[in-house]
Formats: C-alpha cells, sequence, structure tokens
C-alpha cells in the first residue's frame, strides 16, 4: 500500500468554497431494494443552477443535483447547495458566472459522489459510483500592479 510522503505545493485559488448544504435527499421504492439487480437501474441525470453574484457578501450559490428514476423500481435524488465568496482583488467580477457555470460543478462533485454512494448503501442498493469525468480547464491570473486580471477559458 503507498505511503504519502511527498509534499504537495499548492496555492490558495481566489474563489473558495463557504459550506455545501445537503438540500434534498429522497429515496423512494416500490420492492425491497436489495432485490433490485443493477441492471435495471436507470442511466442518472446530473443537473446544476446558480444563483446571481451577490456584490455585498462577496459570494455566489450553486446547486447540483442527482437523480436516477427507474421507473417502476425507485427514485433517488440527491441535491447539494453551496455558496463561495469571491476575493474581487484576484478574480474577475465580469467572470463569476461563467466560473459558477462551468468550473463550480467539479468542486461540489466529491460531496455529491459520497452522499449518492453513501445513500445507494443505506437504502439497500448495490454502490454507486458518479464517475470521474474530464475537468475544463478555467485559469485566471492575478493582475500585476494596476493591469486587469488576465483571464484563459479553453473550449470544451
Amino acid at each position: 500500500m503507498p505511503t504519502p510522503n511527498q509534499e504537495i505545493g499548492f496555492q490558495n485559488h481566489a474563489i473558495q468554497l463557504n459550506y455545501v448544504a445537503l438540500k434534498e435527499l429522497h429515496f423512494e421504492s416500490n420492492r425491497p431494494p436489495s432485490t433490485i439487480p443493477e441492471s435495471e437501474y436507470a442511466d442518472p441525470n446530473l443537473s446544476m443552477g446558480r444563483s446571481d453574484y451577490d456584490e455585498n457578501s462577496k459570494a455566489i450559490q450553486v446547486a447540483v443535483k442527482f437523480e436516477m428514476n427507474s421507473p417502476g423500481r425507485f427514485v433517488l435524488r440527491v441535491e447539494l447547495v453551496a455558496e463561495f465568496r469571491v476575493d474581487e482583488g484576484l478574480f474577475p467580477k465580469d467572470k463569476i458566472h461563467d466560473w459558477a457555470n462551468r468550473a463550480s460543478f467539479y468542486v461540489i462533485l466529491p460531496f455529491l459522489r459520497e452522499q449518492v454512494y453513501a445513500t445507494a448503501i443505506r437504502v439497500g442498493l448495490k454502490p454507486m459510483m458518479i464517475p470521474l469525468m474530464q475537468v475544463p480547464t478555467f485559469k485566471v491570473e492575478a493582475p500585476v500592479a494596476s493591469e486587469p486580471p488576465a483571464f484563459e477559458l479553453a473550449p470544451h
């Protein structure tokens, strides 16, 4: 088994997570979950939405939802809400909504993955693992002296 022995250097991002909260946790089944074979599980749907940026609190909220609806068998739904605070000195205000729309989902995804996995086990379903996904590149460089911040967004 590997041993963590290499230190990792990092620099904080200009947008930081304030909190992640569970908004909805719903499970409904028409038969004992342990009797439902994985072949009868439906494809999951993932969705997200965001608030407008609040300049007073310097924060934006993002919601993500996992839903699996296997008609006649079961419904599993997990929705999380997260709030991010923005350092406007390091991140351009006009790019906050772009960041929220394209990058915030990947910050919240590990929390959603854990909720779905643990809930599936608790209710008697087979463990469900939201797969790893390709993450789009989203980079903002800190401003130099009085220059506006540089902004780069790689295409999908």
